[in-house]
């Protein structure tokens, strides 16, 4: 998540939307030095300039951290900021997201698929008919 004080805007991550990418793009008008090296990996920050949510195993507990939800970004920041800020985040076609999302759980070794493309398609379509993935 990302908050910039100078541009009022704030961008809400969402899950498997390429939302890193876009944070890092919109992640200088939110620091006081815009020249800052990008990475994914990311401390939170917080300043005059803007927030920058932790982007890091454990992020969450340094307050600020990449996939808070809206109600948790409005109660951080107060009302009156979120009211007068522009509120912005990715979607993704479903379809898309949710291919994304088995692949990531089969690199993961949560889905066990075979070599063929018949095996992966027949573990996908069992994997959304489980209605494991939302």
């Amino acid at each position: 998540m990302l908050v910039s004080h100078k541009y009022k805007f704030i961008y809400l991550k969402t899950m498997k939307t390429a939302g890193t990418s876009v944070e890092m793009f919109f992640e200088p008008f939110c620091l006081p030095d815009p020249n800052v090296k990008l990475s994914e990996g990311r401390d939170c920050f917080e300043g005059p300039t803007g927030i920058v949510g932790a982007r890091k195993a454990g992020g969450r507990k340094d307050g600020y951290y990449g996939h808070m939800r809206a109600a948790e970004v409005k109660a951080a920041v107060g009302g009156k900021i979120w009211e007068d800020y522009f509120k912005f985040c990715v979607i993704r076609d479903p379809f898309d997201k949710a291919v994304s999302r088995f692949h990531m759980k089969v690199r993961m070794d949560q889905i066990e698929v075979g070599n063929g493309r018949d095996d992966v398609i027949h573990k996908f379509r069992q994997w959304i008919h489980s209605g494991k993935f939302i």
